[in-house]
């Protein structure tokens, strides 16, 4: 039985990226720029294979507060995708369309190369989804 006890809910994007990436190792044991370079070192090529490679050997990361608002996942050799489910929100800039990341109800993702990528514009879309699923 585990001691831990939850931390607060984060209440910003930044809280919840620093919330994300203060988790991701402990989740799975890599951070985000770990995960980017496995992925550089050692995935398969094809997107299709890549993703089921990486569901079977190291996990999709689902970010969930009610119900999911969002998913980590490797889907390049050079990089991870932010899924974020945005129902009705028309794709721009960084946030592109998808229907390729998560579970099904992602409808929005953006690229990562490096922990850098993960800028005001990020966590502004980040907290839109959280918010969302409130």
């Amino acid at each position: 039985m585990s001691t831990n006890t939850m931390a607060a809910m984060p209440t910003s994007p930044k809280d919840m990226m620093d919330a994300i990436e203060r988790d991701l190792p402990a989740r799975t044991g890599k951070t985000l720029a770990q995960w980017v370079a496995l992925v550089k070192r050692g995935g398969p090529r094809d997107r299709r294979e890549r993703v089921a490679w990486l569901r079977k050997e190291h996990g999709l990361v689902s970010l969930v507060r009610k119900r999911q608002f969002g998913a980590i996942q490797p889907s390049a050799t050079d990089r991870v995708d932010l899924g974020l489910v945005l129902p009705g929100v028309e794709a721009k800039g960084r946030l592109e369309a998808t229907t390729t990341v998560g579970g099904g109800r992602v409808t929005h993702r953006i690229p990562l190369r490096s922990p850098r990528d993960v800028d005001a514009e990020v966590r502004r879309w980040l907290k839109a989804a959280y918010d969302h699923d409130a």
